[in-house]
């Protein structure tokens, strides 16, 4: 979930009480500024800070997933794991990314972060087009992508 300032901050704790148990993970997302307008990020954005200090202080275990560096708190004997998602400058999140988004137009996205690269399926998956166009694209997509965020 998303974390949005005076929206949803109260609803954490509904969240990981629905979660315990259920061998889910309940993703803490910070706020991206990508695509969004300065008034909007400014009024929803919220640190995740606050809420990692907490997480530190009930956790009985704390791992780190490799693939985006990001850790994992374990409450209540591991019946609640919680993970914080911070993709804002992590260049280990995007070195590490291996993932391809498709938009809701038919757009493959090689980047969560970018808009400048994106490669359109749309025409192929509404016509019965040979499968190798397809493939042909998807090649393309994967050859356009690069960490947004290059680290220092």
């Amino acid at each position: 979930m998303v974390v949005l300032r005076g929206l949803n901050e109260e609803d954490i704790k509904l969240a990981a009480s629905f979660i315990e148990g259920r061998n889910l993970i309940l993703q803490l997302i910070e706020l991206e500024r990508a695509g969004l307008g300065s008034e909007v990020y400014s009024r929803y954005y919220l640190s995740l800070d606050r809420f990692e200090e907490k997480l530190k202080e009930e956790a009985c275990k704390v791992e780190v997933r490799p693939l985006h560096n990001r850790k994992v708190y374990h409450l209540r004997d591991g019946r609640i794991r919680i993970e914080l998602v911070r993709p804002f400058h992590n260049s280990e999140f995007c070195a590490n990314c291996k993932r391809l988004r498709v938009t809701a137009d038919g757009k493959l996205k090689p980047c969560l972060m970018r808009n400048d690269n994106l490669v359109d399926v749309a025409p192929l998956l509404h016509n019965p087009s040979p499968i190798e166009e397809l493939k042909e694209a998807i090649r393309r997509a994967v050859m356009l992508r690069e960490p947004y965020y290059k680290g220092p």
